[in-house]
């Protein structure tokens, strides 16, 4: 801070100086605007095939609303999700070289592989150590190291890693479902499944995600799903979240699951844009 104080008026002498020498006017210098953080862009289907062609015209006509979000409320991101995971689909669509069936598309892309890890004391101590926060200088408490840290001993993790995304989308994007497990030595570690309907020109869509928690033993198992459901239309874009006990209850993406969803009282969060209105309430 002090040197850039220091610099600023070395800076000001200068041009006070460069000023008096030859008596002449000079222009008065302008202000530099500060560089603002840029917000997300919103998510561009840029893979070729016929699907990718008809999720690009889905999405078309709510690229401008879904700008004048990205840039009024950059901290919130569930309106992004239909275009994040039809630009997904399209990416693996082109790698698997899918192609309509009864007009449908349905194809499961996959991946998997082996993550086992082995750290030995030293580089868990170190770890541990980068994880924590400063000491605080007036404690009058020495800190407690860890024994356990120093000894000769090594911990092993990870697994066999595998994810899958499941598509089922109508040949012309006008309904479908998307659902995308994650799974670490046969368990599950993270699930989400995505539903969409068009109707009156308005996107519907639904998106549930388990919700895990986390403790020092690693990954709590909970029923839990996060929902986010929104509508698209135009001009017009609003989300809700919420959540629900179990997959069972997370629902079908419809215009009239949305008015019910909609009418619900207390959500986790709400987004509303119309135009260049867009608020927010937690």
């Amino acid at each position: 801070m002090k040197k850039t104080a220091l610099g600023a008026l070395l800076i000001l002498c200068l041009l006070l100086l460069s000023g008096c020498g030859d008596g002449q006017p000079r222009e008065e210098p302008t202000a530099t605007p500060l560089p603002t953080a840029e917000p997300r862009p919103v998510a561009r289907i840029e893979a070729q095939g016929s699907l990718a062609e008809a999720a690009r015209a889905l999405m078309a006509p709510y690229q401008d609303e879904l700008g004048i979000v990205a840039r009024k409320s950059p901290a919130l991101l569930t309106y992004l999700i239909p275009g994040d995971l039809f630009s997904q689909m399209a990416k693996d669509a082109q790698t698997l070289g899918v192609k309509a069936e009864g007009g449908r598309y349905a194809f499961t892309w996959r991946q998997s592989g082996n993550h086992t890890y082995t750290a030995n004391a030293l580089e868990i101590s170190q770890l541990e150590a980068a994880a924590e926060s400063s000491p605080d200088p007036y404690s009058l408490i020495d800190p407690v190291l860890d024994n356990q840290s120093m000894g000769d001993f090594s911990a092993t993790g990870g697994g066999i890693f595998e994810r899958a995304r499941v598509y089922d989308v109508d040949e012309k994007m006008q309904n479908g479902s998307i659902e995308i497990t994650d799974m670490l030595n046969d368990a599950v570690t993270g699930h989400e499944v995505f539903t969409f309907a068009v109707a009156g020109g308005n996107l519907y869509f639904v998106d549930a995600m388990l919700d895990q928690a986390v403790d020092v033993d690693g990954l709590v198992e909970t029923q839990r799903y996060l929902v986010a459901a929104g509508v698209l239309g135009g001009s017009r874009i609003e989300v809700i979240e919420y959540t629900v006990p179990g997959r069972e209850q997370v629902p079908q993406a419809s215009p009239e699951t949305w008015d019910q969803l909609a009418a619900a009282p207390n959500p986790i969060s709400r987004l509303q844009a119309d135009g260049e209105k867009v608020q927010v309430f937690p």
